[in-house]
């Protein structure tokens, strides 16, 4: 049995043999998830790191609407996120269409209600169907390097595999899952978010990797300026390189992220994994850097 620690939150998620059976891979990336993970971007007053451009790009156009998905993702995720059809975005609108535990949710909350199929079609318009492509490629590439890295090394590998988690024995107190769990790779993720409901396997909501030559974000604007406590405490160049990581990139990335050499990178990062700050998982000619719990304490902070 085995335990999840997401950094000092305490998210403990208990697994069982039964459980560790029925681990999965999302099989593409899931459009609404994409969603509920960019909605809690915009929750966030600081910590979006890399995707400051996005935040500054998208508050400007956000529909009148947007607040109350905000309230839904942060209060009842799993009703952003249908069981059927989620991989289709047409398709998971549609089975979204019984709307009595959304009203219901609703029922008491201080936001505005609006007909939610409307609201979830014209946020996904403006934040996310601009970048399906990049998503796609990007969840792709993390659902393909997590796929490799389970055939080579089995389950606690790909556990272990996953950013800003800790997998430790022993088994906490808490009931058990039951029904196997679901990761799933999201593009907008900043942290990972369990999403349950029954009877569906719970969804492990992670963020994906940023693999090979693709970017986050377009070449043009820089990611947000360290602080400067934080470079002041780091150096500016490093300070700038936990920003980048905290959606995870590879070695090549990072390097031109920061305009700097594969091999200075590679400095920069030993420096950073020493101090606890990231972890590095080599898969191959791959290798993938993402913060650990400290290292997103420190940047939250």
């Amino acid at each position: 049995m085995r335990r999840a620690i997401l950094g000092d939150s305490m998210l403990h998620i208990r697994l069982t043999w039964h459980d560790l059976t029925r681990i999965g891979l999302a099989p593409s990336a899931d459009p609404f998830g994409e969603i509920v993970a960019s909605l809690g971007l915009l929750r966030r007053r600081s910590g979006v790191g890399a995707f400051g451009w996005w935040t500054q790009r998208v508050r400007t156009r956000l529909p009148a609407s947007t607040p109350m998905l905000v309230w839904l993702a942060r209060t009842a995720p799993e009703l952003l996120m249908p069981a059927a059809g989620r991989h289709d975005f047409e398709a998971g609108l549609t089975a979204l269409k019984d709307l009595g535990t959304i009203e219901e949710a609703l029922t008491g909350s201080q936001v505005e209600a609006h007909d939610p199929v409307q609201a979830l079609r014209d946020y996904y318009e403006v934040a996310v169907a601009p970048h399906w492509e990049t998503i796609r490629a990007q969840v792709e590439a993390d659902r393909e390097m997590r796929a490799q890295i389970l055939l080579a090394n089995g389950v606690d590998a790909l556990l272990t595999s996953l950013p800003w988690l800790r997998w430790s024995y022993p088994v906490p107190e808490g009931p058990d899952l039951g029904r196997g769990l679901s990761l799933v790779p999201a593009y907008f993720a900043a942290a990972p978010t369990m999403i349950g409901a029954d009877p569906n396997p719970p969804r492990l909501l992670y963020p994906a990797a940023r693999l090979g030559a693709l970017t986050a974000k377009p070449r043009q604007g820089r990611i947000p300026v360290p602080s400067k406590a934080l470079a002041a405490l780091l150096g500016p160049t490093r300070a700038e390189a936990l920003l980048i990581l905290a959606v995870g990139c590879g070695t090549s990335e990072l390097a031109e992220r920061l305009g700097v050499s594969p091999s200075a990178v590679s400095k920069h990062t030993a420096v950073l994994r020493e101090a606890g700050l990231i972890t590095t998982h080599r898969d191959r000619n791959t290798v993938l850097h993402s913060l650990t719990p400290l290292g997103n304490a420190l940047l939250s902070s």
